[in-house]
């Protein structure tokens, strides 16, 4: 037997080799381009302030206090990364301003994740303060304190009134009424779906005998596209040196509304 005889039977096997081994290779090459593809956006469109208004939702939830609630500033910076399996990522640099003066009061890098198919955006920030937040903490404390001492549980309703105006003894409970509706809007962000607080209709404080406060709250929330107002019951248990607990429950919403309040796998809080 020569050797031309011998070979050519294994010939349509290397052909098959060589083929699928070049395939495998091209489309390894594929999915990995996709996963890694980074696209710039337009930061005053609409998809980076949406995903910064994410982002400033989980900053208020785990930093806002009695004292300062972040309201959004400049968005300077976007960027967009499919990835394929998970969903998308956005990375968005922004501006930070106390909500009551307007005054803008740090910068953020923040990452926030919407995967596909489900809500609860994983999300991590990172702030550079311009002011010293000790005098934060010391307002925070000296509020506690008056919750704690007051004999007659705090109560209220229509806050802010038809007029935009919020008493200013009530303005440390609206705060407070942000900061747990900031935990309810950043786990309903999605791409598509974004949140503000627009009103307290009612709130009490309910007595405790531990260290800590708490108030059942009924809001409204607005959903944006879609204009929907959105009801939800809310409690918030605070103490200033202690990251809220929220349980909601909300209807109207995608999916049912009720929750307790977790950290997100993934997620990590901004610096303080």
């Amino acid at each position: 037997m020569n050797t031309t005889e011998t070979w050519r039977p294994l010939i349509p096997l290397l052909l098959f080799l060589l083929l699928t081994d070049g395939g495998y290779s091209d489309s390894r090459q594929d999915e990995s381009t996709e996963e890694v593809a980074v696209q710039e956006l337009q930061p005053s469109h609409r998809p980076a302030r949406r995903a910064a208004t994410a982002v400033l939702h989980y900053l208020n939830y785990r930093h806002g206090s009695p004292n300062l609630i972040f309201g959004l500033g400049a968005v300077t910076g976007a960027r967009l990364q499919k990835i394929s399996e998970h969903g998308n990522k956005y990375s968005i640099n922004f501006t930070v301003k106390d909500e009551v003066t307007s005054q803008t009061v740090g910068t953020c890098i923040g990452e926030v994740l919407f995967q596909k198919m489900k809500q609860n955006p994983i999300t991590n920030v990172n702030c550079k303060f311009e002011r010293d937040k000790r005098s934060v903490l010391d307002a925070d404390k000296k509020f506690f304190e008056e919750m704690k001492k007051k004999e007659k549980p705090v109560v209220g309703q229509d806050i802010p009134d038809s007029f935009g105006h919020v008493e200013p003894s009530m303005e440390p409970v609206w705060h407070l009424a942000k900061i747990g509706s900031s935990y309810i809007m950043w786990k309903k962000s999605t791409e598509v779906l974004q949140y503000n607080m627009v009103q307290v209709k009612h709130v009490k404080q309910r007595k405790r005998t531990d260290n800590l406060i708490e108030f059942d709250f009924k809001i409204l929330l607005h959903e944006l596209p879609t204009q929907e107002i959105v009801p939800c019951d809310m409690s918030l248990v605070w103490h200033p040196l202690q990251l809220p607990k929220v349980r909601y429950s909300c209807t109207h919403l995608q999916s049912d509304g009720s929750g307790l309040e977790q950290v997100q796998e993934g997620a990590v809080g901004g610096t303080a």
